[in-house]
């Protein structure tokens, strides 16, 4: 029987959408933009990866014995240093080396890389960087994907990539040639979003934009007693007296003693694209303990951040130690409301019930998302995972949804900051993975396809704010490590949207398989 495990792996998150900065990179416009060294500029219109057409070195022909290949120099222009993804499909049969020396004059069949930085330093494959810029091809195998990303300490203006081989022998393909600049701007957002608004109602506090609204009760404890998404008019928490978000508990306290306290309103900024406001908070069982919270709302983003600072006084004169929780009333209106966590054994799903408790303490990433079990609707709840110690469930009089910080050891005079972060899905299934305001997951894998047809799975992207992506989706099988690229693809998202991309796979492997997707924003 055939069985699909399917997981993220990592969602790796950049400064900005780019796109392949090779120019013909899959050889179906022939040799455009490619140079020859020793006529190494083969095109093979019989083999391909993808296409009618790739690069081929033929190590019987005579250049051989002295190198050839072929090479493209492109400019980059960075303005600072950042990271540049290079990448490569290849595919060998009988590649041999006739010594077992890899220098200039050595034997060899590889992909070189070449870089030149802003300030005219070549930075070239044979120094300390040769084992990462250099891809080596030798053996029999079919098509192969290679990648790696090369970090520099300065902005590079221009690389070159250089398919290469001397003195070997047996055949080599290179097709599908990816060069990614992490330094690119992004596409500029052309939505225009209704302004932020705040707003003082007799005591109470009113934050508000297109996507979330949201109102506080400094008198008790400075919690959110209303978070609405807006898309969907749904409430996820309630005023009920031991009701709502972010009430505070911080152990060393008591549980509830600051359930009905004064926070005092130390400061709130207002502008259409921005609005804040933040809370003060302390108690007599803790004289030298200010609570700083911090609630934050922006034109462009469906996401709403809370900023915790805990300040132990100077005058304590000694370090005090201080255990921060979140009391949480948190669930989905009108139906049944399903919490997902991620562990070691992949997202784990509880459903609301009554007269219980669960405590989630495997984890592997800091979030958890509540959603209604019928409409996928619901919220995502990021959280500082260094300092997180377990989220919990408590189903009985109230639902709730808590998170539990690790206590942490304040010297006096200092402050110990965390954030949290909130945001809404819509239509949601089951979480993979979550990671500064953007939530991935699969879809339609629920079941096995016959043997020997096609896996046919999408890829679901949820954003909280405008952005363009790119993803690389691959498929490993265990525990032989065999691994294959399945798909490369981008989407533009924007704030409490998502995007579906539908994938294939053509020939699954058999057995268990991980899936793993990294996504650059």
């Amino acid at each position: 029987m055939r069985k699909i495990t399917v997981t993220i792996l990592a969602l790796l998150l950049s400064l900005s959408a780019y796109a392949n900065a090779l120019a013909n990179a899959g050889f179906e416009e022939n040799t455009e933009q490619w140079q020859s060294w020793n006529n190494g500029l083969q095109i093979d219109t019989t083999t391909a990866r993808s296409g009618s057409a790739a690069l081929q070195l033929d190590f019987s022909r005579p250049e051989s014995a002295r190198g050839f290949g072929a090479h493209q120099l492109v400019e980059l222009n960075q303005a600072a240093a950042a990271p540049i993804t290079v990448g490569i499909w290849g595919k060998a049969n009988a590649v041999i080396r006739n010594s077992d020396k890899r220098g200039r004059d050595g034997s060899w069949c590889r992909l070189s890389v070449f870089a030149v930085d802003q300030n005219g330093k070549q930075v070239v494959n044979w120094d300390s960087r040769r084992q990462e810029m250099h891809f080596y091809f030798e053996g029999d195998f079919d098509w192969t994907y290679q990648e790696r990303t090369l970090v520099f300490s300065d902005p590079i203006k221009s690389l070159t990539v250089f398919m290469q081989g001397r003195d070997c022998t047996g055949k080599v393909w290179f097709d599908d040639l990816l060069v990614l600049n992490h330094n690119q701007e992004p596409p500029t957002a052309k939505t225009a979003y209704l302004p932020c608004e705040l707003e003082e109602i007799g005591g109470q506090v009113r934050l508000e934009n297109q996507f979330l609204k949201l109102l506080l009760d400094p008198t008790k404890g400075g919690r959110i007693y209303s978070i609405i998404d807006k898309q969907t008019g749904k409430d996820f928490t309630t005023t009920r007296a031991n009701g709502g978000l972010a009430k505070d508990v911080i152990k060393e306290i008591g549980f509830s003693n600051l359930f009905a306290q004064f926070y005092l309103l130390e400061k709130k900024d207002a502008s259409p694209e921005q609005v804040s406001v933040t809370l003060r908070g302390q108690h007599s069982k803790q004289e030298f303990l200010t609570i700083l919270k911090t609630y934050t709302l922006r034109q462009d983003s469906s996401e709403l951040l809370i900023d915790y600072e805990l300040a132990n006084a100077p005058e304590a004169m000694t370090p005090r130690h201080f255990t921060l929780r979140n009391h949480n009333e948190l669930k989905v209106p009108g139906e049944k409301t399903r919490y997902l966590f991620p562990t070691s054994q992949g997202t784990s799903e509880l459903m609301e019930g009554g007269g219980m408790q669960a405590w989630q303490n495997d984890l592997v990433q800091g979030w958890a998302a509540l959603l209604g079990a019928e409409s996928g609707n619901g919220l995502l709840c990021q959280v500082d995972f260094p300092a997180l110690e377990c989220f919990y469930n408590w189903f009985g009089e109230e639902t709730n949804l808590e998170w539990f910080y690790k206590t942490v050891r304040v010297e006096a005079g200092e402050s110990w900051k965390t954030r949290t972060s909130i945001m809404p899905l819509h239509q949601a299934g089951t979480i993979a993975a979550a990671k500064a305001g953007l939530a991935v997951e699969f879809t339609d894998l629920e079941q096995n396809p016959p043997p020997g047809q096609a896996l046919d799975f999408g890829l679901k992207i949820h954003s909280a704010r405008d952005t363009a992506v790119e993803l690389m989706l691959k498929a490993t099988a265990l525990p032989s490590g065999e691994t294959a690229l399945l798909q490369r693809g981008s989407a533009m998202i924007g704030p409490g949207l998502s995007s579906l991309l539908k994938c294939q796979w053509q020939h699954p492997y058999s057995g268990t398989t991980l899936l793993t997707c990294t996504v650059y924003d």
